[in-house]
């Protein structure tokens, strides 16, 4: 499952507990935004996390009872989906349309997180070949002083999911 909007407070641990009342959780995997900007998220949901169940049925029980949650005061709600949902958002920063989506398994397209800056395509193409062959890529970018510089964030989709 992907969950967003969780609180800049929470830890993996807190989501862990907060979805094993729901069902076996396997694995919890949380983003949160760089140490030198946590002074303006301490009231706000800046964070996400991935939260792998043991089962789909314990996955939709917490889906069902949790989605639309305020987990502290003063904060929004998170909002949660299946992962396969969420990654059809991905997919359309791709540029793939529905019909592709639909054929593509979610486990040809990895969403890469926290690039540094200064990473060029050319380089994270490199390392991502190594791991199967690349269908396509895209590399979020910004001019910043009249340079092109990493988002921080990249999609990448395999031509296999071996």
């Amino acid at each position: 499952m992907y969950v967003e909007k969780l609180p800049f407070a929470f830890t993996e641990t807190d989501v862990f507990n907060l979805f094993s009342k729901h069902g076996t959780v396997l694995t919890v995997k949380m983003k949160k935004p760089q140490s030198n900007v946590k002074f303006q998220y301490i009231n706000s949901n800046p964070c996400s996390a991935y939260v792998n169940f043991a089962d789909e049925s314990s996955a939709k029980a917490a889906l069902d009872a949790l989605n639309g949650t305020v987990l502290l005061p003063g904060t929004n709600s998170i909002r949660i989906d299946f992962y396969q949902r969420a990654n059809k958002f991905l997919g359309a920063m791709m540029g793939l349309k529905k019909e592709e989506l639909i054929k593509n398994s979610h486990y040809r397209v990895i969403f890469i997180a926290s690039i540094k800056s200064d990473v060029s395509r050319d380089q994270l193409h490199d390392v991502c070949s190594k791991f199967g062959e690349i269908e396509t890529m895209t590399l979020k970018t910004k001019i910043v002083n009249g340079e092109v510089i990493s988002r921080g964030i990249a999609i990448v989709q395999y031509a296999t999911k071996e």
